[in-house]
């Protein structure tokens, strides 16, 4: 099992993360955190919500779904981005850094390979969230299931900001995000 650790934003924000290191073997977001590290990750989830509340612990049903619209309201996508730099300077010890984030967490991984220079893939899952921000260029590899929230024509627009090296891959089929560091540098 993983521990809970403080993070320090480039604003002087302190907020907790959950680093789950290799080897070890919760809440849900936890749980993905712990099966990255058992697979010889290093993995933090970082409490993206400390911001508005701290010490929040959200499931993916009822008044819990309903709470965690509220606080993702309330965030900055600005803030938001502080905090997963400071996770990712967290990992730089680790190696390559991916990102990897469900439904607004998605939203976050993207904007992470968009942003932050050390992120070098992104993988977004439900990121319905990410179409205002199409215009920015992924500086990695990115993997996108997007089920049917995005037009194919942003695509299509968004390609040609798009570096050379990067490959994106679309599946047309709660709001948490994990960083993990890849500890061998594959």
């Amino acid at each position: 099992m993983g521990e809970m650790i403080k993070l320090t934003a480039s604003d002087g924000h302190t907020f907790d993360a959950y680093r789950a290191d290799p080897a070890e073997t919760p809440i849900h977001i936890r749980e993905v955190a712990d099966s990255y590290a058992a697979d010889g990750y290093l993995a933090i989830a970082p409490a993206i919500f400390d911001r508005q509340k701290t010490g929040v612990e959200l499931g993916y049903e009822g008044d819990d779904v309903s709470a965690g619209r509220d606080l993702k309201d309330s965030a900055s996508y600005e803030d938001a981005v502080k905090d997963l730099e400071a996770t990712v300077a967290e990992l730089k010890i680790a190696g390559k850094i991916g990102s990897v984030g469900y439904c607004w967490g998605g939203t976050l991984s993207y904007l992470c390979g968009a942003r932050i220079d050390d992120v070098v893939a992104s993988v977004v899952y439900y990121g319905g969230q990410i179409i205002p921000f199409k215009d920015e260029i992924i500086n990695g590899a990115i993997l996108v299931n997007a089920m049917r929230a995005f037009p194919s024509t942003m695509w299509k627009r968004s390609r040609r900001r798009i570096p050379n090296r990067m490959s994106i891959f679309i599946w047309l089929t709660m709001d948490s995000i994990v960083i993990t560091a890849d500890r061998t540098t594959r």
